[in-house]
């Protein structure tokens, strides 16, 4: 799996001409309130899984974050991004992660979430599990 950060730096390297215009992309992640993923949002995370999400768009997408392991945590888009910045400006690797995708029977379900991204996971929960916890 590719690494949040090496994907970024990729995406930067590749996609990306100028620095002020990548400081700027980079500091709308995580910015808004919204649950659903902004334009710069869905194109870092399209980057980021590109070789795990198939044919999984996360443009527009209502995205849950859950990370640990025992305790199953339900955060925020803003949340991720906040530690993703500050491991990634001590040169640590990204947050990375996996992604659980939902059909719209489980949407139905969870609180209308068409993915989870799971990070800080040693063992990936049952589906089911994640659901409810994305449904409190």
């Amino acid at each position: 799996m590719l690494l949040a950060s090496q994907a970024f730096s990729q995406y930067n390297n590749k996609s990306l001409k100028s620095s002020t215009f990548q400081t700027e992309k980079w500091n709308m992640l995580g910015r808004d309130g919204m649950e659903n993923l902004n334009t710069y949002e869905s194109e870092y995370f399209n980057k980021v899984f590109t070789e795990t999400r198939k044919d999984f768009d996360f443009t527009g997408k209502k995205i849950g974050f859950i990370t640990g392991n025992n305790t199953r945590v339900k955060t925020s888009k803003k949340e991720y991004f906040e530690l993703e910045r500050i491991r990634l400006s001590k040169g640590q690797p990204g947050n990375g992660g996996s992604i659980i995708e939902f059909n719209e029977e489980e949407k139905a379900k969870n609180g209308g979430y068409d993915a989870a991204i799971l990070y800080w996971f040693k063992v990936i929960p049952k589906k089911k599990d994640l659901m409810e916890i994305l449904s409190q």
